[in-house]
């Protein structure tokens, strides 16, 4: 289980990166070729401002015979990334996902990884923020008998001046 860390909102004076929720629990899912969620938080309505940030971390390893995998990244129900399927064996991943607002429903978005070989993103998305948001990162295999696993999963929170 995941563990959620609050701070009082410009606490250090604007442009801070504050630590919303962590979870370095291992999650494995193996035996089919479903989408699978690996890990999630609820952040709290109106935890950003019109123009703050979320930096999400994630992480994990991947075992089996095929080694091919997609990631989903959602924020507010929206799959707003999708990473290409890995093309090589990858029996380590990671991704770094940007979210910003730029309004309080309205938000750009990036990401850069390496499932295998490195990927990367840019997208846009119009979730309401002042309202409670659940971000989710999910994993489809390509072969049931592989096994997937997310051993990180960290949202920060960067603070606007």
């Amino acid at each position: 289980m995941g563990i959620s860390i609050v701070k009082a909102k410009g606490a250090g004076g604007g442009g801070d990166l504050t630590t919303l929720y962590i979870d370095n629990t291992t999650h494995s899912h193996t035996g089919d070729i479903l989408e699978w969620d690996a890990a999630s938080y609820t952040m709290p309505a109106s935890t950003l401002a019109a123009t703050d940030g979320l930096e999400i971390e994630l992480a994990g390893t991947k075992t089996g015979a095929v080694n091919i995998f997609i990631v989903y990244m959602y924020f507010g129900g929206v799959a707003v990334h999708t990473s290409q399927p890995s093309a090589v064996a990858a029996t380590d991943w990671s991704l770094s996902w940007k979210i910003y607002n730029t309004a309080a429903n309205a938000q750009r978005s990036t990401y850069k990884g390496f499932i295998g070989t490195t990927r990367g993103d840019y997208n846009t998305a119009a979730i309401d923020t002042t309202a409670q948001v659940i971000i989710k990162v999910a994993l489809k295999l390509s072969n049931a008998a592989d096994t997937v696993t997310q051993e990180m999963f960290i949202v920060k929170q960067v603070l606007t001046p």
